[in-house]
C-alpha cells in the first residue's frame, strides 16, 4: 500500500494531480500539483513534500 502524499506550499495544502515516474526517464519520478489562488507569494517560500513519515523542504521563489 502506498502511503498518501502531502505537500504544502508556505503551510497551505496543494492539490496534488499526479505523483509517479517520468515517462521516458529512468528513476525519476514527477510531483504535479496545482498551486491555488491562496498559496503566499515571495522571494523564499517552503515547499515541503511528506510521505509515510519522511518530509523534505525547500525555499522557492513564489510569483503571481
Amino acid at each position: 500500500m502506498l502511503e498518501p502524499l502531502q505537500v504544502t506550499l508556505g503551510g497551505h495544502p496543494m492539490l496534488v494531480d499526479y505523483a509517479g515516474l517520468t515517462p521516458g526517464l529512468v528513476g525519476v519520478n514527477q510531483i504535479n500539483v496545482r498551486v491555488l489562488d491562496s498559496a503566499p507569494t515571495g522571494m523564499t517560500v517552503a515547499l515541503a513534500i511528506t510521505q509515510g513519515g519522511y518530509s523534505t523542504t525547500l525555499l522557492v521563489r513564489v510569483v503571481q
